[in-house]
């Protein structure tokens, strides 16, 4: 942990509210292709890194799969390093120069850890928490795959 938030230190990302579970339920299209974002229960203000590098994890994962254990991590969905690019440099616009989007890229792929790390948090509480309604998702699963993409994903970090 003390490694992860001095490296996370260096970015120094500003403090937005995110969303913090965007992902492909959480996003509404209507006939008008214009897009709704939903579901707010764990929005927070927090570094727009973490928000960001969430959503490229999000990119990951099937949140519908229909089978035991309800989910499933496809790392070969993982965005490329120039979808990333790109993304940093329609989020940040056009007037910034290429240093801005290259920092934001490193930014966002760093606090993909965090991201990780988090849900892998939120599967073990999840876990021991009754639920309300009957829900057949596995958590311990869930925040063992997040565990695993974790360490695969700190291994990829030129540090």
């Amino acid at each position: 942990m003390a490694w992860l938030i001095d490296h996370l230190s260096q970015f120094n990302s500003p403090v937005v509210f995110c969303h913090n579970d965007l992902q492909e339920g959480n996003v509404l299209q209507s006939n008008e292709n214009v897009l709704q974002v939903i579901d707010f229960e764990y929005g927070c203000f927090a570094e727009r890194g973490l928000d960001l590098g969430n959503h490229m994890c999000e990119l990951l994962i099937d949140n519908q799969f229909p089978k035991a254990p309800y989910f499933r991590l496809d790392f070969d969905r993982t965005p490329s390093r120039e979808q990333r690019l790109q993304f940093a440099r329609a989020y940040l616009g056009e007037q910034n120069n290429d240093a801005e989007v290259e920092l934001l890229e490193r930014e966002v792929y760093s606090f993909m850890l965090a991201s990780h790390l988090q849900w892998v948090i939120w599967g073990v509480l999840q876990a021991f928490t009754p639920q309300v309604e009957t829900n057949h998702f596995d958590y311990i699963q869930y925040a063992f795959e997040r565990w695993r993409a974790y360490q695969l994903h700190k291994t990829t970090l030129a540090l």
